[in-house]
């Protein structure tokens, strides 16, 4: 939200991608539901084999990136408990 409401230098807006272990459509598109809620990311695209994400986030410094990366490892592995 500080991003949002103040404007500041340090931010690094860029693209990551993330290879995913889901395989099920319902599953994909839950993980990319948690993706998108996640305050400054959004996903830009899906590979055709459903298996890498593209990300848009407004700060992919190396602290932030490795932030949201785990944040998303760990939807990962909660949507494939449940899924079980």
């Amino acid at each position: 939200i500080n991003y949002i409401l103040f404007k500041t230098k340090d931010m690094n807006p860029g693209l990551l991608s993330y290879e995913t272990r889901l395989t099920s459509d319902w599953a994909i598109t839950f993980l990319t539901i948690l993706i998108i809620i996640t305050p400054g990311s959004t996903v830009i695209r899906i590979s055709q084999d459903s298996k890498k994400f593209f990300i848009h986030s407004i700060d992919v410094s190396e602290k932030e990136k490795d932030s949201l990366l785990r944040s998303i490892k760990h939807y990962e592995d909660l949507i494939l408990e449940v899924s079980r």
